[in-house]
């Protein structure tokens, strides 16, 4: 076996990056939209989604390891306000990396706009990102998923993008390939137009 994940780590915190902006957004629908003919209305939001531009947002990093760190780094020109939990950060490293930090998952979410999850799959990660994580996370929140299915309580992503306005960005799944039918019947239509 042959651990690709450091040299894939820009990749990754790129395209997830990518996928926050499409989510903020909402660059998929809009251009769908167009190429029907039509033209995403202005107005605002009526279910507050958080959308928008991405500067002054509050991004959550749930872990901080290679991907999560260069995505900091990539966000760091839109003047978000970055806060970060990983059990190998402290309160002092994290104000050298400049990130607030926060003491477990349901406090980052709480203080999230955009959460984005770069938690290792480990034996003590799985189903980390739990109901109260995304219990915690506010309405009309944006989760992005950059490590595996594994480390989220996959029920409980359904549950709040179907009933908290939780808009999501995800190319991985608990069961891979995706079989036609089970990708329908499992994953709520919101989020199947943007993996």
């Amino acid at each position: 076996m042959i651990d690709t994940s450091r040299s894939m780590s820009p990749s990754i915190a790129e395209f997830a990056l990518a996928r926050t902006l499409n989510l903020l957004r909402d660059i998929p629908t809009a251009i769908a939209l167009m190429r029907a003919g039509g033209w995403k209305p202005s107005e605002a939001d009526p279910l507050a989604h958080v959308h928008g531009d991405l500067a002054g947002k509050k991004v959550g990093l749930a872990g901080y390891g290679a991907i999560n760190s260069r995505y900091h780094q990539l966000i760091s020109g839109f003047g978000c306000q970055v806060a970060a939990y990983d059990p190998t950060l402290d309160t002092s490293r994290a104000e050298q990396l400049g990130l607030t930090y926060t003491g477990s998952l349901e406090e980052l979410a709480a203080a999230s706009e955009i959460f984005v999850v770069g938690i290792p799959p480990l034996k003590s990660s799985l189903r980390a990102i739990s109901k109260p994580v995304f219990d915690a996370l506010p309405i009309g929140g944006l989760f992005v998923l950059v490590s595996r299915m594994a480390v989220v309580d996959e029920p409980a992503l359904w549950d709040a993008v179907n009933n908290r306005g939780l808009r999501a960005a995800i190319d991985v799944f608990g069961a891979e390939p995706v079989s036609p039918d089970a990708h329908s019947a499992s994953i709520p239509t919101c989020c199947q137009r943007r993996i």
